[in-house]
Formats: structure tokens, C-alpha cells, sequence
């Protein structure tokens, strides 16, 4: 399956989406995607310590319109 959840049907829980990078930095330990769908947007974070090196160097190694899918929790933004 590519995605369980579009970005405008996020909830909190074990999703997986799927779309194309919007941007992309890194901060840090930290980088962080913003992912594109046809709904909307939403922000995949990948921290060093909890992310295998091989994930990060995928992510890293992504450009702007790459198309990806992601498996992860989703969270509620703390706005």
C-alpha cells in the first residue's frame, strides 16, 4: 500500500504517506521534509539518534520534487 493517510485526513497514530518534497533543510541533528500531496502539506521530521544513518542518508541525498513514501507516527503540531 503507498499511503494510509492523505494530509488532510492526518491524525495522530502510525501513518503512511506518500508525495513529493517541498523543501527540505536541516538543522542540527534534525532535517526535516515538507511533504506535498494533491490535500495539502505536511512535515516528516528525521532526528540522528532515532533514525538509522541509512534512512538519514537517503533523506539527505533527496531533491526538491523527489516523490517519496514515508512510514512514521504522526503528531499534532504544538502551534
Amino acid at each position: 500500500m503507498l499511503r494510509t493517510h492523505f494530509a488532510r485526513d492526518l491524525k495522530p497514530g502510525k501513518v503512511k504517506v506518500a508525495g513529493w518534497v517541498h523543501e527540505k533543510r536541516a538543522l542540527g541533528g534534525i532535517l526535516f521534509i515538507v511533504l506535498r500531496d494533491s490535500t495539502g502539506l505536511m512535515q516528516i521530521i528525521a532526528k540522528k539518534d532515532k533514525t538509522d544513518v541509512h534512512i538519514l542518508k537517503i533523506l539527505g541525498g533527496l531533491s526538491r520534487e523527489s516523490v517519496i513514501s514515508v512510514e512514521g507516527k504522526a503528531v499534532e503540531s504544538k502551534n
